[in-house]
């Protein structure tokens, strides 16, 4: 069995179990204090484990966002993006705060297009105000690159389907401490 397998076992994770279709998540709750987006940034694994070091972070689950087909899996993400729900404080932290961290992970946003639907980077905004902050904060990162396209896209939030166990907080989990990226 290859390592990533063995990985894969250890967290109770199954070749079944990736074909179990995922839950669909109720649209998040919104207030004044805390506040939920929903960003894909290539994949799942490390952006989690960073998201979830970060104080005014509250919950952080992976998933499966952007698409329209219903019931994506792992093995069967149809038309589907890897995702992270955030839910933050707002007390402690604003999306603009939220959305630098999402670009300085990145690098500052990536400068090639995705190779598939599955790895690429969106703002998924769940309001009309987290739309203009996301447009904002992007137009910012391409001044700062001196023009040079940045490929993230702006969207509205989706379906939201919350990827299988084994991928929640999988660095934790995982036998090794290092980062993945």
């Amino acid at each position: 069995m290859s390592e990533s397998l063995n990985i894969f076992s250890s967290m109770g994770g199954s070749i079944n179990a990736a074909n179990t279709p995922c839950p669909l998540m109720p649209p998040p709750v919104m207030t004044s204090e805390i506040q939920t987006i929903t960003l894909c940034m290539g994949w799942f694994w490390t952006p989690e484990y960073e998201f979830d070091r970060i104080p005014g972070i509250l919950k952080v689950t992976v998933g499966y966002a952007g698409g329209a087909t219903p019931f994506p899996t792992y093995k069967s993400i149809q038309d589907y993006t890897e995702a992270l729900r955030i839910e933050f404080d707002t007390k402690v932290l604003s999306l603009e705060d939220v959305l630098e961290e999402y670009y300085t992970m990145q690098a500052g946003g990536p400068t090639y297009p995705p190779y598939s639907r599955q790895y690429r980077s969106v703002i998924l905004y769940h309001n009309d105000e987290q739309k203009s902050i996301a447009e904002k904060i992007t137009n910012t990162m391409i001044k700062i690159r001196n023009g040079k396209k940045v490929y993230v896209d702006i969207e509205a939030a989706t379906d939201f389907y919350k990827a299988e166990e084994y991928h929640q907080k999988y660095v934790e989990k995982s036998s090794s401490s290092r980062k993945l990226w």
